[in-house]
Order: structure tokens, then C-alpha cells, then sequence
């Protein structure tokens, strides 16, 4: 098969299920191309997409795809067809929902099967966000047309079902997975802190909740990476509960980099869909205290997970395994078997390219 997967910003958890699938698919025997966008994700995402190349058979092509809807995606609609046309693909893949507008409208123009993942994303906005209105609205126009539905974890599909109904939609679920090569123990280093963070710096990854757990831990370290728009109001409230000079900030970072920053992994996201830190953590053999929402529920162990989520429970969680290395290591090697026995980047590749051809 020629399969072509579509999506907006080559960052961030979906652009990983991406390589991954690329990589799977061309290990398959299967032509991969790739659209996404070209204005965002910086000198990192360029280098990636360098090193996908021998998994892009068709090519890559990156076209200008804003964040927010506007008249700029119907020129961006217009490329993703004439890129389709030129390379003659059997399938369209969108990605998040933009990639899903733009790979199941350029489909139906061009008489092509199309699937979408979601990706969480806009699944996780409250109903009364204006945007949110037009996506909805957006998405049941869209529920029309396409071949088959794409998702992650069961919550996202429920949730999607419950936000915009499946109803015979051919549907499936299949997680995120790692590569049996990414199973390494990391080595942290001489100056790795007590915790460690991973994700955008946005209100719904519960930095803030962190930051005042962190606060009740005298003398605790933490160490958070990635960026966002509230980076900045995490900076002055890490200021504010006096514990910036045990707080480092420090950007995106490659995830083989990260795990050795810090002992203990902490995810206390208010809603999520299924995140890939939590199965590169496991990959690393690091401990993990997480919240249990979204698809996170359906794949981490229960005594890893912090529930309910609240600052007291999560200071509580942090100390107990900050105070026992031993039972910290463990947690790690325990967690590591069980992510890779039921997440498998392989069978997640084989799982949707036959769904593919079943739908």
C-alpha cells in the first residue's frame, strides 16, 4: 500500500505515533509519505523529520497549517489534495484535527480511503470554549465522510463518542508502543534531582499542583521539561512558594536526555488521552507517580497511580517513594515488564495498517 499520514505541528506525542507508524509501515513493506506543517516545531523537529526520511518513501511535504481554523485552511486543504494527487496514495491518515479535516476532505475529492486519530487534543476542551463549538460542529460534519476512526486508548474513544458520536463508524482501538531497542535502565546524572517532569507548560499538566507538592518536601528537588504559555506564570509561582532555586526549568529536550535529569518521574495532568512520557518512563526503568485519568488508567498499574489527584495525596506519594530507593527501584523494573508486554510499537503498526484494509 501507498499510505500517507496528515497532520498539523511535527512536535509533541502525535508526531511520535507518526514516526512510529512510518517506521512500522515501511518495515511492513509499505510506501509512507508524510504532510505536516512548515512553520512550527523549530530546528528539533527539522532533524527528526531528516531522520524519518529513509522511512518516507513518497517524500516529505510541509505546507503552511495554522493552529486555529481560518481561511488559511482552505489553501492548506488545496495542498494536502494536490500532494495526494501527485503521489496516489491508497490511504490518508489524519492526525489530530486539523490532519483529520484536511486528509478525509482531500480523500473523498480524490476517491480515497481515510482514517483519523484525534489524539486527545481538542477532545479535552470544555464544551462552553468557543473554539471548542467549532470543532464539534466541525468534527460532526466531518463524521460523514472517512473510512474508519483511529484511537489511542478506549477513554478517547468513549470520549469522542460522547462529544461527537461514532454511531457505524468502523472504529478501533490500539495504544501508543515502544520498540524493544528503547528499553534501556537510564543512568541518572551526578546531577539529577529528586523529580523530574516531562510535558507542555499548560494548566492541564497540573504544574501547578507539582509546584505546591514540591513546596510541602523540604530540601526536594525538581527538574521540568518541556515549554509552553504558562511557563512563565510557573516561574513566578515556583518564586512565590520559595522553591525556585530547587526548581529547573530547562526546555525541550530529547526524551534519551531527559530520564537522566531526575529520580522520580511525576505526570499530575488533569485529563489526557495516552501520553507517551508514561510509556518512555517505563522504558527508562524510572519510577512513576502519575493521576489517573484518561487512558494513563488503562495501561499504568494502580500503585503507580495518584488518586485521587489532589496536592496532599500527591506530596504524600512523593515522599513515601523518596524516602525508599530500594522499593523506588522495584517500582521502575516492575513497571518497565509491564508497559512491554501490552505496548508494542510493532503490533501497534500491524493492528492499524489491517484495519486499514478490514474497514
Amino acid at each position: 500500500m501507498k499510505i500517507v499520514h496528515v497532520f498539523r505541528a511535527p512536535i509533541g506525542g502525535l508526531f511520535r505515533h507518526v514516526r512510529d507508524l512510518a517506521r512500522g509501515q515501511t518495515e511492513l513493506g509499505h510506501d509512507v509519505g508524510i504532510i505536516c506543517d512548515s512553520t512550527s516545531g523549530g530546528d528539533y523537529a527539522d532533524k527528526l523529520l531528516e531522520d524519518l526520511l529513509p522511512h518516507s518513501k513518497l517524500g516529505i511535504a510541509r505546507r503552511p497549517i495554522s493552529r486555529t481554523p481560518g481561511i488559511g485552511d482552505l489553501l492548506g486543504a488545496r495542498a494536502v489534495i494536490e500532494t495526494a494527487r501527485k503521489w496516489q496514495p491508497d490511504v490518508l491518515h489524519g492526525h489530530g484535527a486539523k490532519g483529520g479535516v484536511y486528509a478525509r476532505l482531500a480523500a473523498h475529492r480524490l476517491g480515497l480511503r481515510s482514517f483519523y486519530t484525534p489524539h486527545g487534543g481538542s477532545l479535552h476542551h470544555p464544551a462552553s470554549w468557543p473554539m471548542q463549538m467549532i470543532y464539534v460542529a466541525t468534527e460532526q460534519f466531518m463524521r460523514r465522510i472517512g473510512t474508519g476512526l483511529c484511537f489511542v486508548c478506549a477513554y478517547e474513544r468513549n470520549r469522542f463518542d460522547h462529544m461527537i458520536g461514532i454511531k457505524n463508524a468502523a472504529n478501533i482501538v490500539v495504544y501508543n508502543g515502544l520498540w524493544d531497542d528503547e528499553f534501556i535502565p537510564a543512568i541518572p546524572a551526578p546531577d539529577a534531582t529528586d523529580f523530574l517532569f516531562v510535558g507542555e507548560m499548560r494548566d492541564y499538566k497540573g504544574v501547578d499542583i507539582l509546584l505546591e507538592a514540591v513546596s510541602r518536601l523540604q530540601g526536594a528537588t525538581l527538574t521540568l521539561v518541556g515549554d509552553g504559555p504558562s511557563m512563565a506564570g510557573y516561574k513566578v509561582l515556583a518564586a512565590r512558594l520559595g522553591i525556585m532555586e530547587n526548581c529547573r526549568f530547562m526546555g525541550r529536550m530529547p526524551m534519551q536526555e531527559v530520564v537522566k535529569c531526575g529520580h522520580i518521574m511525576v505526570l499530575p495532568s488533569r485529563f489526557e488521552s495516552l501520553p507517551y512520557v508514561v510509556l518512555e518512563t517505563a522504558a527508562a526503568s524510572l519510577p512513576l507517580i502519575t493521576s489517573a485519568v484518561g487512558g494513563i488508567a488503562e495501561v499504568v498499574p494502580k500503585f503507580l497511580l495518584c488518586d485521587p489527584l489532589t496536592v496532599d495525596h500527591l506530596a504524600t506519594r512523593m515522599a513515601a517513594l523518596l524516602s525508599h530507593p530500594l522499593q523506588r527501584k522495584k517500582d521502575g523494573d516492575d513497571y518497565a515488564a509491564h508497559i512491554r508486554s501490552i505496548c508494542s510499537a510493532r503490533e501497534m503498526t500491524r493492528k492499524i495498517t489491517s484495519f486499514y484494509v478490514s474497514a
